[in-house]
């Protein structure tokens, strides 16, 4: 586990004490809120050299807020809203993610209207890419990115990178007692190449990740007992289709003796 001293970590947990104090200032007084997602677009280098003065920036000239997210130049804060999850709100405004990654039966469940606010898109627009190169999508959640069959936090992440091609540096504080949070990390952890995971408050990381590994290692046995359970099925199939068609041949070959 990297010390808190790499400026990536301490990025983190100014990030995590950024949102904090913005949720405090959305919600009425005497309201709690837990869950919270903050991100913002940044490059390595700016998060190597100059990682203090991008949330520093934040909190300067005329930000966008309202009850459920603190938006200003190229950081937001976002609350859930009614049936959304903050992440969801972040990476998927018109629902297509979702639509992808939950069920049937999960999409029965009845939702507000898709918000169609492009939090990401307005935070490209503010990034100097002139300056400082190639930007990364920054994001910390409260609780890990869920797995909660009607939200799929998680795997709603996992779809967004596999689409977009962004990077994301993620981190979370802790897990929510709905989320397996073994099952989250392993799905978070399956596109390496895109999504680096650094959590330099939790002491028991190398243990997540140990399970993580363990878990994904477990979905590749199972998926390939699935693979061969389904070619066992087609091809017993195939065989019932053929003795079909041989018995119908049969039959007709009877019938047509029975009318000479």
């Amino acid at each position: 586990m990297a010390a808190l001293s790499d400026p990536k970590n301490q990025f983190m947990k100014k990030l995590m004490d950024f949102g904090k104090e913005k949720v405090k200032e959305m919600i009425p007084r005497g309201d709690t809120c837990n869950q919270y997602v903050v991100a913002c677009i940044a490059s390595e280098e700016e998060l190597e050299e100059r990682y203090s003065t991008i949330i520093e920036d934040a909190g300067k000239g005329s930000p966008e807020t309202t009850d459920t997210y603190y938006f200003s130049k190229r950081l937001v804060v976002i609350l859930n809203k009614h049936h959304w999850h903050g992440e969801a709100r972040l990476l998927d405004p018109t629902g297509r993610l979702w639509e992808t990654v939950t069920t049937e039966k999960d999409k029965k469940d009845d939702r507000e209207p898709f918000e169609g606010r492009y939090f990401v898109g307005k935070m490209r627009e503010n990034f100097p890419a002139e300056v400082w190169g190639t930007p990364k999508l920054v994001l910390f959640s409260h609780y890990i990115p869920c797995t909660i069959p009607r939200h799929q936090c998680a795997r709603l992440i996992e779809e967004y990178v596999n689409t977009t091609g962004t990077e994301i540096i993620l981190s979370y504080e802790r897990s929510h007692g709905d989320t397996d949070e073994e099952r989250a990390y392993a799905i978070l952890s399956r596109n390496k190449e895109y999504i680096t995971i650094i959590l330099p408050w939790k002491q028991d990381q190398e243990a997540i990740v140990e399970q993580a590994e363990s878990f994904l290692e477990r979905m590749e046995r199972g998926t390939k007992r699935d693979r061969k359970k389904h070619k066992k099925r087609k091809e017993r199939e195939t065989e019932n289709t053929t003795e079909s068609s041989q018995h119908r041949q049969r039959n007709r070959k009877r019938k047509r003796k029975r009318s000479k």
